[in-house]
């Protein structure tokens, strides 16, 4: 029931309940817009730098299996070396130049097949390392270019 007050020389600020705190302000609409936007950011922050990590992660385990790879054929270079010395030497005693040529000929063609395979595999590591400088970059382009 409103009752008319009495005129009373009091101002308005006289008629506040001083007693009872005061009531929230109504949430700013610019505040609960942003709130979201800026959760769903640091969530979106977050799982791109998982993201980023595990992509970062799988290259640099591809990497590692390529530079396995290339020492390997390295080793097979340096037996294949190594066997040629060993063949060769009785031939170069005997000064027997035809079995020398015929044994060069054949470990430089499987030296020169091993060089080819790690030139490859060192191409692709040079590409995983550049894939590696740019993730998180921007778009990735997945798979190895040959």
């Amino acid at each position: 029931v409103d009752r008319p007050r009495p005129h009373t020389s009091q101002r308005a600020s006289d008629d506040v309940d001083r007693t009872s705190p005061a009531a929230p302000a109504p949430p700013d609409a610019s505040v609960k817009e942003t709130e979201p936007r800026t959760m769903s950011d640091w969530w979106g922050s977050i799982t791109k730098g998982a993201t980023d990590a595990a992509e970062t992660t799988r290259l640099a385990a591809q990497r590692t299996k390529l530079q396995a790879e290339v020492l390997y054929l390295e080793q097979q270079i340096k037996g294949v070396l190594q066997k040629f010395g060993v063949d060769v030497f009785q031939h170069m005693e005997s000064n027997n130049s035809a079995q020398v040529q015929q044994h060069f000929t054949e470990a430089k063609r499987e030296v020169d097949a091993f060089r080819e395979q790690v030139a490859a595999k060192n191409a692709e590591i040079a590409d995983i390392n550049r894939q590696m400088e740019n993730v998180g970059k921007g778009p990735q382009s997945s798979g190895v270019a040959m």
